[in-house]
């Protein structure tokens, strides 16, 4: 089957009638697996002593300290922090794409077949975004020795990343806006909906999260 890819960022009304008609979900799963596994794989030691220093921060004794010493020394944990951030990334979709059918079925509903399917199919194909991110972020992240490497507001300020303005600034990423607004045409042109309720259906979710989010950081 050939994928109109281009059009994914050319003319995204256009592949999603493509897509309303062929309902492909794999071949996106796939990139983005590979696509992710990739980068975290070549930034793992970042990641790893990232993650180390953070957890070393927030020990309150010497016996803390040294638990959390001897399990970053575990080579699992390698592993582990290239599967799960993989697969948080797919889950985020399948969470957004479940309250957005939610969001869509208490305000009028639609009558496109397997609307959960076709919304997911949606939300996997527009986070193909996360594909020229990854090119951008992976080598950023080695030069500067940090997963910290914005493409949004957050990339301008200078104070700790913990700080809950700056998480919420750090949300509103270049790519995570593209991500969104595919969503919301691909909804809009899939379900047959109208650009406002495909908008609140998938902004009103993506928001909430990223305010409860910021606000525990």
């Amino acid at each position: 089957m050939n994928y109109p890819i281009a059009d994914l960022i050319a003319a995204p009304t256009r592949f999603f009638q493509w897509l309303s008609e062929s309902r492909v979900w794999i071949f996106p799963v796939l990139v983005l697996l590979i696509v992710f596994s990739l980068a975290y794989g070549i930034t793992s030691g970042i990641m790893v002593d990232f993650a180390r220093e953070a957890a070393l921060e927030s020990a309150d004794s010497a016996d803390a300290r040294e638990s959390i010493e001897n399990v970053f020394d575990k080579s699992w944990l390698r592993i582990a922090l290239i599967a799960a951030p993989s697969l948080s990334h797919l889950m985020a979709v399948l969470i957004l794409t479940a309250i957005a059918l939610l969001i869509t079925s208490l305000t009028g509903g639609t009558s496109t077949r397997r609307p959960f399917l076709m919304l997911l199919c949606i939300g996997l194909w527009a986070k193909l975004v996360a594909v020229p991110h990854m090119i951008l972020w992976t080598p950023l992240a080695l030069m500067k020795e940090t997963p910290e490497i914005y493409f949004g507001p957050a990339a301008f300020l200078t104070g700790d990343s913990t700080d809950k303005l700056f998480r919420f600034l750090a949300a509103f990423d270049i790519f995570n806006l593209w991500y969104i607004a595919l969503f919301v045409i691909g909804a809009k042109v899939c379900l047959s909906i109208s650009t406002v309720r495909a908008a609140l259906a998938v902004l009103t979710p993506w928001l909430i999260w990223h305010v409860v989010t910021s606000s525990l950081a």
